[in-house]
């Protein structure tokens, strides 16, 4: 059966999550909740379904003519989702609508208490975008095993965390990072403090340092690095499976170091709610727990039998 979401916040991610959820038949939108929309009014199910149509960058995934609305509805393909203006979220009616997962988008409620109402309203897991400091944070690529079936709320990391922690593990990966300074738009000091938390091999060796130039969503990772034969096209050759777009720039710096310099964009609204998704889809699906070991024959000299691990219960279990 698939898992019921209520949407919270129908912005720009909450949007793009949404028309990326879409025909998964893993996941069925019952709800969602909008009291603004960025206006001084209410959302309004044609207002909603207007910006579904005309202000949502989809690649490939049109939606256009198919979005219609009602009177506390919009409407795809024939589906009613239904809309609400609710601002305090403990009032939504997220246990009549059997809510598995609420995907909170507003940036408002990361509070405990604020989140909790989510709870309080009768969801039960609620995943917060952008993050909040009062619940674990997880970045795809990093640490999602970290995740228990016990966890209620969890948090979701920044757009430029989410780009940026895998570029710097994927670096540390290949080739040990010895200190490190990253330069972002904003927020590099956090970014590097998040990053240094999430990785604790690079605990106080990486800082991060503000930007130097303005305008556009671009990142600068200065790293020193030991290691032999470190050249700019082995270095790009292990990222580029896990990051898109890196430039990288190699010099010596005697004694088996190198610095390496390695700029990359990143922030794509896009990209950032594909990994959003992905973290939604690692949460429901069932995982296996490694992989299933060799083939052996019994002692009575028989037929061979496979001895698989069986996959474990996906983090979120809901029963239907």
């Amino acid at each position: 059966m698939a898992v019921n979401i209520a949407i919270n916040g129908f912005g720009r991610i909450g949007r793009l999550v949404f028309s990326r959820l879409l025909g998964d038949r893993a996941f069925e939108i019952v709800a969602i909740n909008d009291s603004a929309s960025g206006m001084d009014c209410g959302a309004k199910p044609e207002l909603l379904a207007w910006l579904l149509k005309y202000e949502t960058p989809r690649e490939g995934r049109p939606i256009g003519d198919t979005v219609q609305s009602g009177p506390d509805f919009i409407s795809l393909k024939g589906k009613n989702i239904k809309t609400h203006s609710e601002t305090d979220p403990s009032k939504l009616p997220w246990k009549k609508l059997k809510v598995d997962l609420v995907l909170d988008c507003t940036g408002l409620f990361a509070s405990k208490e604020q989140a909790a109402a989510h709870l309080a309203a009768g969801a039960k897991k609620v995943f917060l975008i952008p993050p909040s400091a009062a619940y674990p944070l997880i970045v795809y690529g990093i640490n999602e095993k970290n995740i228990t079936p016990t966890d209620r709320i969890i948090s979701a990391p920044s757009p430029a965390l989410s780009s940026l922690a895998p570029l710097v593990r994927a670096l540390n990966d290949f080739v040990p990072i010895r200190s490190g300074i990253l330069t972002a738009e904003s927020g590099s000091a956090a970014i590097a403090a998040d990053i240094s938390s999430l990785l604790p091999e690079l605990q106080d060796k990486l800082i991060g340092s503000p930007a130097v130039t303005g305008g556009g969503s671009t990142a600068l990772l200065t790293a020193v690095v030991k290691g032999k034969n470190i050249t700019a096209a082995a270095i790009n050759k292990a990222l580029n499976t896990k990051i898109e777009g890196a430039r990288t720039l190699v010099l010596s710096a005697g004694e088996d170091l190198y610095q390496v310099q390695i700029l990359t964009r990143y922030g794509s609204e896009d990209a950032y709610a594909a990994v959003l998704v992905k973290t939604l889809k690692y949460l429901v699906e069932p995982k296996s727990d490694g992989p299933a070991k060799p083939e052996t024959k019994k002692p009575s000299g028989g037929a061979k039998s496979a001895n698989p691990v069986l996959p474990r219960k996906p983090l979120i279990n809901f029963p239907k």
